[in-house]
């Protein structure tokens, strides 16, 4: 697993664990939600660095402006770590994570 995605699942759990359940159920759900853009089954955008599904429990923000607020963190988060890049709704159930 590269080093992205583990940034990216380890902030995800971080900052909304609370949201998504107990923390077992939240690193299930998490590993079973966030998939590189080309191992995506969705392909909803194969080029991206990774996909997250919001569908099976990650609360996508699209309808709350306190968890779109955490996304906006989560990317901080991961650009304070090193990483140039952004996250985008695809839609309400998928997120995506680009290269700046």
């Amino acid at each position: 697993m590269s080093k992205i995605i583990q940034d990216l699942k380890k902030q995800i759990y971080l900052k909304l664990q609370d949201d998504i359940g107990s923390p077992k159920e939240s690193r299930e759900i998490i590993n079973k939600a966030v998939y590189t853009g080309k191992d995506d089954p969705g392909q909803w955008s194969p080029d991206a660095i990774a996909i997250i599904h919001c569908e099976s429990g990650i609360p996508s923000g699209d309808y709350d402006p306190d968890i779109a607020e955490t996304w906006i963190n989560i990317s901080d988060a991961l650009q304070d770590l090193g990483h140039s890049v952004f996250i985008e709704s695809i839609n309400p159930a998928v997120k995506a994570v680009y290269n700046l």
